[in-house]
């Protein structure tokens, strides 16, 4: 039987923040993954708009993406912000299903605002030049 993936978080004693992931009833820690993005070489961080979430959504997404680490590196900037910066100060949880489904929402978003470029905003002028 194949399980759901469980990404969690929490503060150590001293307050640094632990993250691990759970796949297949095995729980290890969730690697960097500097080797992708160097955000932040001293670890994770989240409930802000820093370089510390940045890693976390980063390696959240290189794991949940898997292969497919152009997705993971493409899309961690917007599921930093609409994900990481608001988890709990203190201890988290995400499933693997959460994940997609932000995964989803932020490439549909991406796909409405490319299509729509091509039109000027409101305002604009085609050909404009800002000097």
């Amino acid at each position: 039987m194949n399980r759901e993936t469980i990404y969690r978080g929490w503060r150590g004693k001293r307050g640094h923040c632990i993250v691990t992931v759970t796949e297949n009833g095995r729980t290890r820690r969730l690697p960097l993954r500097t080797d992708l993005v160097n955000h932040s070489p001293t670890g994770f961080e989240w409930g802000y708009w820093g370089s510390g979430p940045a890693q976390l959504a980063l390696a959240i997404l290189a794991w949940h993406c898997g292969s497919n680490e152009n997705r993971a590196i493409r899309l961690h900037q917007h599921f930093k912000w609409d994900v990481v910066t608001g988890l709990d100060h203190d201890e988290w949880t995400l499933t693997g299903r959460q994940v997609e489904a932000a995964l989803q929402d932020i490439e549909a978003e991406l796909a409405e605002a490319e299509m729509g470029r091509d039109e000027p905003a409101s305002g604009d002028c085609w050909g404009a030049q800002n000097y």
